[in-house]
């Protein structure tokens, strides 16, 4: 019970990391105008891999915990 509650916060953390650099870096830079491509991509890129982690955790490890 304990070890599917931390995975399951653990997902969670890296899902509002995800959106923390989505939104921080990516989509402010576009707002403002001001954009810098390598920042902008590397927030894309740094949402898109926390994202992923935190669905990948959530399907593989605790939907099988689960059954």
């Amino acid at each position: 019970m304990l070890a599917k509650l931390d995975l399951t916060t653990v997902s969670e953390i890296a899902r509002d990391i995800a959106q923390v650099f989505f939104a921080s870096v990516f989509i402010n830079s576009v707002l403002t105008g001001k954009i810098i491509w390598a920042n902008a991509i590397a927030g894309l890129l740094l949402s898109t891999v926390f994202w992923l982690f935190g669905i990948i955790l959530t399907s593989k490890y605790i939907t099988k915990s689960n059954v």
